[in-house]
């Protein structure tokens, strides 16, 4: 929870409870990106993007609240399946229908290719990036 600090800029703002961060990701970045009409909340007529998390794993107990147990502990390892408009981008911790080994080698082309073109080699590049 975020707790306004006395004597500082923050001093009269309302406190952050994990229940408003949940909202910032959600709704509150839907209506930040201009597409709260489309998503950001679950809603007919509305995309089902949708992220379940497994309560279970080690990190995650002693279970709590769900909200603090999402805003404190979770982390992406924790994340099971993901839908997004409807399809399923996740299932049982696993991407679902991506060339993951592919989307890796293009992502560290790129950073190469960027740093090559912004003057210089990447810091502790490894030969495998140099090659692919």
């Amino acid at each position: 929870m975020g707790i306004p600090f006395k004597g500082s800029d923050t001093e009269k703002s309302k406190p952050i409870n994990f229940a408003d961060v949940i909202k910032m990701g959600t709704i509150n970045g839907a209506k930040a990106l201009g597409i709260a009409d489309r998503t950001g909340s679950l809603t007919v007529g509305k995309r089902a993007d949708i992220v379940l998390v497994r309560a279970d794993d080690l990190n995650m107990l002693p279970y709590g609240r769900p909200e603090g147990m999402i805003g404190r502990t979770a982390r992406a390892a924790n994340v099971d399946t993901v839908l997004v408009d409807g399809r399923v981008m996740k299932r049982g911790g696993k991407l679902v229908g991506l060339d993951v080994e592919r989307i890796k080698e293009e992502a560290v082309r790129e950073a190469y290719d960027l740093r090559g073109r912004a003057g210089g080699e990447m810091a502790g590049l490894s030969d495998w990036a140099k090659i692919h």
